[in-house]
């Protein structure tokens, strides 16, 4: 699967604590996603540089990864700086791991492929607005058929809060949104993992009074119920190209 630029969610935020770690897949390529000691989160190549052991099998410590294999440690920047084989050696510069950028925004970690600067691009009316977890979602469809369900897809009513808006969604990018009344927003980013598997982070840009609990629950199950007509569905292969 082809690498695409840009900057695409990964996880719900919540789903990675401080001195923790997950792995996932991006258009094809394995990522670990850990946090610090301080809650930062960094996004890196899942390859521990020395014999190539996934980061993911190993551990977090304060402010640094440890490979399982042979134990080696890497400090936030990437570069190693403790080998447990050769406690006393200065451990050379060159031994660092390959980095993507990482950010978080409206309740999820992005990454975006190698190292560059800001963050990714959230509509203005979006800003500062209180966000809700409701869950990931993962199919084993492409994040293309996944898009274009998920935009079509009526959105059921929660206790009269809300209102069916088939069609009537908002896509930018990665990030498509289905619009409630009272201008709250179940939105949704999509996460191509590689040529067969997607994901789907979904969140509600709205209070905790409202949609807290029974909310997030009715959006969950709406989710499930998105994952099971999907994959209900013929694979899309090179012969059924979907519609833009």
């Amino acid at each position: 699967m082809t690498q695409q630029a840009g900057w695409h969610a990964v996880a719900l935020a919540g789903g990675v604590e401080t001195g923790t770690s997950m792995g996932t897949h991006l258009f094809g390529e394995e990522v670990v996603i850990w946090r610090d000691e301080s809650g930062a989160a960094h996004a890196w190549e899942d390859r521990c540089p020395h014999r190539g052991m996934r980061l993911i099998m190993g551990f977090v410590r304060s402010d640094r990864i440890a490979c399982l294999y042979h134990g080696w440690q890497y400090g936030t920047d990437g570069h190693c700086l403790y080998i447990p084989a050769h406690p006393r050696i200065e451990v050379p510069k060159t031994i660092v791991t390959w980095r993507h950028s990482c950010a978080e925004a409206l309740g999820m970690i992005w990454v975006h492929f190698g190292e560059v600067e800001g963050g990714p691009s959230i509509p203005a009316d979006l800003a500062g607005r209180d966000i809700l977890p409701v869950r990931s979602l993962f199919v084993h469809r492409p994040a293309e058929v996944l898009l274009d369900i998920f935009a079509e897809a009526e959105l059921p009513a929660f206790a009269d809060r809300t209102k069916s808006s088939s069609r009537s969604v908002r896509r930018e990018a990665a990030l498509i949104s289905h619009p409630f009344v009272y201008d709250d927003l179940l939105i949704g980013a999509v996460h191509p993992m590689d040529d067969h598997r997607s994901a789907l982070h979904l969140v509600i840009a709205g209070d905790a009074k409202t949609y807290g609990g029974a909310g997030q629950l009715h959006f969950s199950r709406f989710a499930e119920t998105l994952r099971d007509s999907i994959e209900a569905k013929e694979p899309v292969t090179a012969k059924q190209p979907v519609a833009a």
